[in-house]
């Protein structure tokens, strides 16, 4: 069974979302589970297992629930840098 694959879109710096990318495996396991289910179900059980995973990282990256709608990469990153330069401004101050 060939699925054909597109590549992941990427930010203007050239990176790959995590995000996207579990998306994309996500729809990609769905089509694979619906044609094995009545082929294969053995394989179709480990197809949802492997679904199962995906939804857990999407679920981890998305806050466990917290939407992150309308929260750019380039806030989060830039959320990251400050927490960061906070913990090292801490770290220094108590050293």
């Amino acid at each position: 069974m060939s699925v054909p694959v597109e590549p992941a879109p990427t930010t203007p710096e050239g990176h790959v979302s995590r995000l996207e990318t579990l998306r994309e495996m996500l729809e990609q396991s769905r089509s694979v589970v619906a044609a094995l289910t009545t082929s294969d179900p053995t394989r179709a059980y480990l197809a949802l297992r492997e679904q199962r995973e995906i939804l857990r990282e999407i679920s981890e990256i998305q806050g466990n629930g917290q939407s992150t709608k309308g929260v750019t990469l380039e806030d989060q990153l830039a959320a990251a840098r400050a927490e960061r330069e906070q913990r090292e401004a801490a770290r220094a101050a108590g050293a």
